[in-house]
């Protein structure tokens, strides 16, 4: 533009907080933050956000002042939650389910929230000094592992603990929410206990995602990486089965997520099978 231009460097600057620079006879600027303050401020509220987006996590106090009982807990086989307005069949199994966030719009959970928590691992690896246990006020605070990576495991554990032998990962749980009535809509019935079967991209999504926080959580929890990682090179091994047509715009996101899961788990294990499918 043609214009001077003038930098300032505040490396040196001792004491944190915010500021302008004033010019006499000419003005001064807008303020702005030395110190990272306010940068740590909407780390802060972003993770809270996640944390009260928790899908059967109750909230009570001290950890936070909307405090509600556990949600979405039990459902039963008929792909309906425990609660008032349905009547069981006689005999009719339940099961309990915790993990994972709530969608934008409604309450069911799916595998494709987890970009985001992948993208607070990689916060976390760019610069893991700057994360502490404690700093986030959770339930899990003070158990010696960085907060971050403890919100992380929240959006991870429920697709590990129910992959399918085959290594395939549900795409989610309805909560009675829309994916499931639209499901209902479809294919009636239900799936079994509300949780929403594989789609063409939950394993690979998972996989990379799992083998991320692998390798971040070993430092801290050899058993819960070495458990992650398994479940991870299961999910990708699984995907690596199915046959991507590149006709069907269902598979897009499966060829566009497939290096990334092959990345992290070369990343994570050295195996030159992962790099050679990167490549």
């Amino acid at each position: 533009s043609g214009e001077s231009v003038y930098q300032m460097d505040f490396s040196d600057f001792s004491t944190a907080g915010r500021y302008h620079i004033y010019v006499p006879g000419l003005g001064r600027s807008s303020r702005f933050d030395i110190g990272g303050q306010r940068v740590r401020e909407m780390y802060y509220h972003t993770m809270r956000a996640f944390f009260h987006q928790r899908c059967g996590q109750a909230f009570r106090e001290p950890w936070t002042e909307f405090t509600k009982p556990a949600c979405h807990t039990e459902c039963w086989e008929s792909g309906y939650l425990v609660r008032k307005r349905y009547r069981p069949k006689p005999g009719e199994r339940k099961k309990s389910f915790i993990g994972g966030y709530h969608d934008a719009a409604d309450f069911d959970t799916f595998t494709y929230h987890l970009p985001a928590t992948s993208q607070i691992l990689f916060a976390y690896e760019l610069f893991p000094e700057t994360f502490k246990d404690g700093d986030l006020d959770i339930p899990e605070s003070g158990n010696g592992i960085p907060d971050v990576l403890d919100e992380a495991r929240w959006g991870l554990f429920f697709w590990r603990d129910h992959q399918a032998e085959d290594g395939s990962v549900p795409l989610g749980r309805g909560n009675d929410c829309d994916s499931i009535t639209g499901y209902n809509r479809r294919r009636k019935p239900r799936p079994a206990f509300g949780v929403l079967p594989a789609n063409p991209e939950s394993a690979v999504q998972y996989a990379g995602t799992a083998a991320l926080y692998a390798r971040l959580i070993k430092p801290f929890n050899a058993e819960d990486a070495a458990s992650f990682l398994a479940s991870a090179e299961k999910a990708y091994a699984f995907d690596r089965t199915q046959v991507l047509n590149p006709d069907d715009k269902k598979h897009g996101a499966r060829r566009a997520i497939r290096p990334y899961a092959a990345a992290e788990l070369y990343r994570t294990t050295g195996k030159q099978t992962y790099r050679n499918d990167v490549k």
